[in-house]
């Protein structure tokens, strides 16, 4: 019985990392477009008051 459990329990185990690395992949993502963002802001800031 352990024998059948152990691969499955670590084939939802993979999965569920595989989901947490996207997951981490989509906020970075996020983070990395909201600074693009914010900078883009800034450099039109910067550009109209010289």
């Amino acid at each position: 019985m352990p024998c059948l459990l152990l691969p499955l329990h670590h084939r939802l185990f993979v999965v569920y990392e595989m989901e947490r690395l996207l997951e981490i992949r989509a906020c970075l993502l996020l983070n990395c477009r909201y600074l693009r963002a914010l900078w883009s802001k800034g450099k039109l800031l910067t550009r109209a008051v010289p």
